[in-house]
């Protein structure tokens, strides 16, 4: 599936948050080179061949757990989640700071159990206080 375009490089849609400090940032992960092909993993394109570099980036730093969270829950986040824990990483999606689409209707449940039965932990920023 296509997407209209959004978060185009280069336009005001691409831009980080002015309240988002970049300064602290190890790296920043492109994706979506390919015009032809969706992009909706962190770690991979959709062709499942071409890595964006997060893996190899995480792994230089150590990380073992991912955190995940943002939009969509059954398309980004749901591929990043899924990728990461075949890339080897603990990975945890904070659930209450992640929004769905649910299209096709039921898309979200099936996007929670496959990922629940890969492994992936639920929890919410209130774990963390």
């Amino acid at each position: 599936m296509l997407w209209p375009d959004h978060c185009v490089q280069g336009t005001k849609g691409a831009k980080f948050h002015e309240d988002l400090n970049v300064n602290l940032a190890h790296g920043i992960i492109r994706k979506g080179y390919n015009p032809k092909i969706d992009s909706y993993s962190g770690f991979l394109e959709n062709d499942k061949k071409s890595e964006t570099g997060l893996a190899g980036l995480l792994k230089s730093l150590n990380v073992k757990r991912i955190f995940i969270c943002g939009l969509a829950l059954d398309y980004c986040c749901f591929a990043t989640a899924m990728d990461g824990v075949d890339f080897d990483f603990q990975v945890y999606l904070l659930a209450d700071l992640t929004k769905g689409i649910d299209l096709p209707p039921g898309n979200i449940a099936n996007s929670l159990e496959s990922m629940s039965k890969k492994g992936i932990k639920f929890v919410n920023k209130n774990s963390f206080l």
